[in-house]
């Protein structure tokens, strides 16, 4: 968003994504702006100079500087045409100032904004609007390369329905190519239609734990006191069903899996314990159960180690054991600051990294040794809600809800770099084999897909589900999964690109 103060020599550009708020230096008396949300420029006009500021509102700064008339007083642009229309009411005049050429003004369609984004899968055809410009009676929307009967609206709007054929299981999830054909040389830029696959599960779901190597997805039901244990093989005929409910302690918050033994362990949040799950069972049992700290709500798992580390967040406390049929000992523990939330685990490093909500921090553990021990603090996490490891790069990504940020920390030079994700982000999961981080963002209802690497936010899709732990990702299948609270079920959903 632009935003003129007359009051400022600056142009401000408030970040909708975050809240961050950036300024331009520009001329004192500024009293219009108008941007275009798809090539991320924008016109602010000064009456008081007789000019206008083009503002590439991505870095941000001024591109150049355009001389009106005596007095330009309001704008507005058409993000088709990347035209602005500059109003000037002394001289009664109204002067069209181009930023710059797009497809459409280049006679090929433009697809701008797309309803739905995503949608569930369905036995029915389900609407679909296509709004840009550059449609005609002959344009047709295509769904992956496939044209489907298309109503032409306008030239800036076309309208048709996705066959019930593109969104039944067993073909969601799956994610959809969308663009439009005017004819067989002409085609528009594309965009995703994700479909997503809601699996029933316990009352009030809330953490959830991939298995990467069994093709599965654990599910802690914190209403009813069970895990549900999903079967997401592609090629199984149970695929996108729960296959096993097992019962575990009061209140289960989260739940961790070791994938290379068969291993799994729920945290019970009112019974201050946790449940150890063995999976190379027929059927799946609940062989033990482990006494922790006051609430525990985090677990951070480690491959290596086959362990699992715990956060106690009323206790303050992290406890650490070996998950076996046999785990039933009180584990060994270490104390730290106040609200611990969430854990991850470093398989190559033997560090873990605790996100402590209440203290705006994090600390830094050494858990080699089977007991953890403290290495260091980490500053000025605001309201850190959860945490997950890139192995590529060595580095912990902690999520600090009250920046409205993903913070990346080095933890042998405790070096921070802060990554702008979306408005109070409380759920993360990371895909280091290509890069992909999203952030599930409660103050927004979105998901953020970001670019790690190149630190930058690529898209943004609305999505309303839980809070902490709410999301896992499958790296081989390209699957993301999202609890549901609000309606007992989890979400299956192809990863966005």
């Amino acid at each position: 968003m632009l935003l003129a103060d007359p009051s400022s020599a600056s142009g401000l550009v408030f970040n909708l994504l975050d809240e961050s708020l950036s300024s331009v230096p520009l001329t004192l008396g500024n009293v219009a702006a108008a941007a275009n949300p798809f090539t991320n420029v924008g016109l602010i006009l000064n009456p008081a100079s007789h000019q206008a500021y083009p503002l590439d509102m991505h870095i941000p700064t001024e591109i150049t500087t355009i001389g009106l008339g005596s007095d330009p007083i309001a704008v507005a642009l058409d993000p088709a045409t990347n035209m602005a229309l500059v109003v000037d009411d002394v001289d009664a005049t109204l002067t069209v100032v181009d930023l710059g050429v797009t497809r459409s003004r280049l006679s090929e369609p433009q697809v701008l904004e797309m309803t739905p984004t995503y949608t569930l899968s369905s036995t029915s055809a389900v609407p679909l609007l296509v709004a840009g410009a550059g449609f005609t009676a002959a344009s047709q929307i295509r769904l992956n390369e496939t044209a489907i009967p298309t109503t032409f609206v306008s030239s800036r709007e076309l309208t048709a329905s996705i066959p019930a054929s593109f969104l039944m299981p067993p073909y969601a999830p799956v994610r959809i190519v969308v663009d439009v054909e005017n004819s067989p040389t002409l085609f528009s830029n594309v965009r995703n239609l994700l479909v997503a696959l809601p699996v029933p599960v316990g009352d009030s779901p809330q953490g959830v734990a991939v298995d990467q190597d069994n093709d599965r997805v654990l599910v802690a039901n914190s209403g009813d006191n069970t895990v549900s244990v999903i079967d997401i093989s592609p090629v199984s005929p149970t695929f996108g069903t729960v296959t096993s409910l097992l019962t575990v302690g009061n209140t289960p918050l989260a739940v961790g899996v070791v994938s290379r033994n068969g291993m799994a362990v729920a945290t019970n949040s009112g019974a201050s314990t946790a449940s150890i799950i063995d999976l190379t069972t027929n059927p799946y049992t609940v062989p033990a159960t482990v006494s922790l700290g006051s609430d525990p709500t985090g677990i951070g798992i480690s491959e290596s180690l086959g362990a699992a580390v715990i956060t106690n967040s009323d206790s303050n406390s992290i406890s650490q054991f070996v998950i076996t049929p046999a785990t039933s000992t009180v584990p060994s523990g270490v104390g730290v600051d106040q609200g611990p939330i969430a854990a991850a685990v470093a398989p190559d490093l033997n560090y873990a990294v605790v996100a402590e909500a209440t203290a705006n921090n994090a600390t830094l553990l050494d858990v080699a040794s089977g007991t953890p021990v403290f290495m260091d603090n980490i500053p000025n996490v605001s309201a850190a809600s959860g945490v997950d490891y890139d192995p590529v790069t060595q580095q912990f990504l902690i999520q600090s809800s009250g920046s409205n940020t993903v913070v990346e920390l080095d933890p042998t030079t405790l070096l921070q770099t802060s990554i702008r994700t979306g408005i109070d982000p409380t759920s993360l999961a990371y895909n280091f084999q290509d890069g992909e981080l999203l952030t599930l963002n409660s103050g927004s209802s979105t998901l953020s897909v970001v670019d790690f690497p190149a630190l930058l936010v690529r898209d943004v899709l609305p999505l309303s589900a839980g809070t902490v732990y709410a999301m896992g990702i499958h790296r081989r299948l390209e699957f993301m999964v999202v609890s549901d609270p609000a309606n007992n079920r989890v979400l299956l959903l192809p990863l966005p690109r």
